[in-house]
């Protein structure tokens, strides 16, 4: 008994068994669509994000605390989950306000201040 499976491909293979073999194609396409420069890349990521509403800010390196003090003092967080792992670099040493106070869970990975 010839299953289904089996009388397709028969029938494929006779349709096919009297023609010439595809010539290679040329592949001279892009590989990749976005170029080697990361200043252009960055570029293109920023006019992404904007395209979805978010807020991109750049700096350098050695501007991100100021940049990261300033957006959280401009928002008027009183405290900052940071998650675990992330270096300490970058980020505004801790001060104390009256912001809300986190879950106990997240209390560990705050930079703002802790309740007893």
């Amino acid at each position: 008994m010839t299953s289904s499976r089996d009388l397709v491909l028969t029938r494929v293979r006779a349709a096919i068994a009297d023609t010439t073999p595809a010539a290679d194609l040329p592949r001279d396409y892009l590989r990749t669509h976005t170029p080697d420069d990361p200043g252009v890349i960055l570029d293109l990521l920023a006019e992404n994000l904007t395209d979805y509403r978010a807020v991109v800010h750049r700096c350098t390196g050695a501007g991100l605390p100021a940049l990261l003090a300033r957006i959280l003092a401009e928002q008027g967080a009183g405290s900052v989950a940071v998650p675990p792992g992330l270096p300490p670099r970058g980020w505004p040493p801790p001060t104390c306000g009256s912001g809300p106070t986190l879950p106990r869970s997240l209390r560990a990975t705050s930079t703002g201040p802790t309740p007893s």
